[in-house]
């Protein structure tokens, strides 16, 4: 869509630096340092794509003992005839004949692959470009022991697809499986290329408002990392999108403006972390009322130029958890995942698009390591990458139900990956897989799990559509402004009202404070006057204690008077005893008969009982004993 005569374009981003199209290498003065993959020339997948150019290996046996239909009969993409197996059928991913043209021609004009037409938001509609699902297949190259593969591209096919053959040859015959792909790239390939037919088309789907993933799959040190991230001089999928996405804004004729943000997280051990971030706090997955996943907190930061993602990506590789292993000597022992997020603004009907990009690095398979951190990442890993196996398989079953794969139930929420990836592999974003293989003969196991893989996501459901465009920010803030001006007088009567409200309740407060002021004054009284009451219950306790023993005191004396009354008429019963005719006389001259009538009621004695007069002398016995 480039033009010489364009206007400027208001992208709302710095200006990037120019990239080489047919290259995807910067030009201009090298930053070394900045903006830059991680590359050692002492590791090995670098080495070996670097260096190596050994021609494409083709099996020179044609003698099979295939029975049955070929793979080109009932539309098969795929026949496995291995012994003790039942011959498994697949149908192929329908790609209609203009996406053969794109992908045959290397320099097909985009403006000519596209037709736009404004919707009613303002933003344009693009046809979407390329074919729903891309699988390619990338071959290591090998050093020696090379297996009996081979590959090439099917003659006569509608469709455009390449093949990659496995011979194997017994003693009575020679077996052969064949799998069907858009893409098989060689050994001799370069990552421009693998970019440029399998992930190109994306990327230019993403910039007309359609989500895309891109993804590699294989078994470890088979180039996964090597093809996603490349090296300073040959630069991966990732700089090579990122450089077109770029390009793509800096050349758009049109008003609109463009945002780039991207995340990069990865998922080691089943825990997932924030590369940018690197915070402390795991991120969790979260899926909203309309069902979209999503993870938070998660970070995503503005990027304004290919350099920029380049730095940003080196920063976060240095902490990614990589480890060395039997294939690899740095090898990814976690799931990486980079989002890239377009928003496109348009200025005019004032409407936002979002479409996203997902560039997935995952880690490799291989056997249990005897190393216990290496055998508990292992397994973690396998866990992932089987159940994203399962999902795929499932899907496409429950998408092609001519398959005998089992469908039923897909297991999204077993692994973190494939939660992550649900909406992406149910069908609503344009899928380009890219596995890597390695074809020496001690690794045919792992190499044929990895076609078998591919195989199956060739059936994945399709529902591709473009992102909505949704209202724009500042419209929305315009209409606020207005019903603001609008509503002035009710938020000035409002601000009077709680300004009222306010007086009100400090009154309220003055007047609880003098309450709560009378109450603990109260308080205070009614403590005083149970204390009162307390003193004075102990006050009428001893009163009653005095007053029973004033009556014993009372009762001790009356006691004492009486023993001394009975001593005295004892000694006077003696003295008359002894001399009683001077007491008579004596009484005779006082002539007093009143005289003698009182003492005869003096000497009277109280006569009670035996037991009750001994008791009672008892008593006075006491009494005497305490007051001497």
């Amino acid at each position: 869509m480039s033009s010489s005569s364009s206007k400027p374009v208001n992208t709302g981003l710095v200006t990037p630096r120019r990239y080489s199209t047919m290259t995807g290498i910067r030009t201009g003065p090298s930053q070394s340092g900045t903006g830059s993959i991680p590359y050692s020339p002492t590791s090995p997948l670098s080495r070996n794509f670097s260096n190596y150019s050994i021609p494409m290996l083709r099996s020179n046996s044609t003698q099979t003992n295939v029975n049955g239909p070929t793979a080109f009969d009932l539309g098969v993409t795929e026949k496995l005839m291995s012994p003790g197996t039942l011959d498994r059928y697949t149908r192929p991913a329908l790609y209609p004949s203009k996406d053969l043209d794109y992908l045959k021609n290397e320099y097909v004009n985009y403006e000519s692959t596209t037709s736009q037409q404004t919707n009613s938001k303002g933003l344009k509609e693009s046809n979407f470009v390329g074919s729903g699902i891309i699988t390619s297949i990338r071959i290591r190259p090998i050093g020696k022991n090379q297996g009996v593969w081979s590959h090439g591209k099917l003659s006569n096919d509608p469709y455009g697809r390449e093949y990659i053959r496995q011979q194997t040859s017994t003693s009575s015959s020679t077996i052969q499986q064949e799998y069907l792909f858009n893409n098989v790239f060689g050994m001799e390939s370069k990552n421009y290329d693998i970019y440029k037919r399998s992930v190109k088309s994306v990327v230019r789907n993403v910039f007309s408002g359609y989500n895309g993933i891109v993804f590699a799959y294989g078994m470890t040190g088979t180039g996964k990392t090597y093809s996603m991230q490349g090296t300073e001089n040959e630069p991966g999928i990732i700089p090579l999108a990122m450089n077109d996405l770029f390009e793509m804004v800096e050349n758009n004729s049109d008003d609109d403006t463009f945002q780039i943000r991207i995340s990069y997280l990865e998922i080691y051990n089943e825990r997932i972390r924030d590369l940018i971030g690197n915070s402390d706090e795991e991120p969790r997955i979260r899926e909203n009322a309309s069902g979209e996943v999503n993870v938070t907190p998660l970070t995503r930061v503005l990027v304004t130029s290919p350099e920029e993602v380049s730095q940003v990506i080196e920063q976060c590789n240095a902490i990614r958890k990589t480890a060395a292993t039997d294939f690899n000597t740095y090898s990814s022992r976690s799931h990486a995942i980079l989002q890239v997020f377009l928003i496109r603004n348009n200025p005019t009907a004032h409407t936002s698009q979002i479409s996203s990009l997902s560039l997935v690095d995952l880690a490799g398979s291989e056997r249990a390591s005897a190393h216990h951190e290496r055998r508990k990442e292992g397994a973690f890993i396998n866990k992932s990458l089987l159940t994203l196996g399962t999902v795929i398989s499932r899907l496409s079953a429950a998408a092609n139900p001519s398959l005998t794969s089992n469908s039923g139930h897909i297991p999204y929420r077993e692994s973190k990956l494939t939660r992550l990836l649900q909406q992406s592999l149910s069908g609503q974003s344009q899928i380009s897989l890219l596995a890597t293989i390695s074809i020496e003969s001690n690794h045919t196991m792992e190499t044929t799990n990895t076609l078998k893989f591919a195989s199956r996501a060739q059936n994945l459901p399709q529902d591709i559509r473009q992102a909505e465009a949704v209202t724009n920010v500042q419209a929305e803030l315009a209409s606020l402004h207005s019903a603001l001006e609008k509503n002035a007088q009710e938020v000035e009567y409002y601000a009077s009202l709680v300004k009222q409200l306010t007086s009100d309740l400090e009154e309220r407060d003055t007047y609880i404070a003098m309450l709560e002021a009378e109450r603990s004054q109260g308080t205070a009284i009614s403590r005083a006057r149970l204390r009162m009451e307390e003193l004075l219950s102990d006050h009428n306790f001893e009163i009653a204690d005095l007053r029973d023993e004033l009556q014993d005191k009372e009762q001790i004396i009356y006691a004492l008077r009486y023993a001394q009354k009975q001593r005295d008429i004892a000694d006077f019963n003696q003295s008359l005893a002894k001399f009683p005719h001077k007491i008579l006389k004596k009484n005779v001259t006082r002539g007093s008969r009143s005289s003698s009538d009182q003492f005869s009621n003096e000497t009277k004695t109280e006569i009670l009982p035996d037991d009750q007069q001994q008791s009672k002398k008892d008593s006075v016995t006491q009494e005497t004993q305490l007051l001497s």
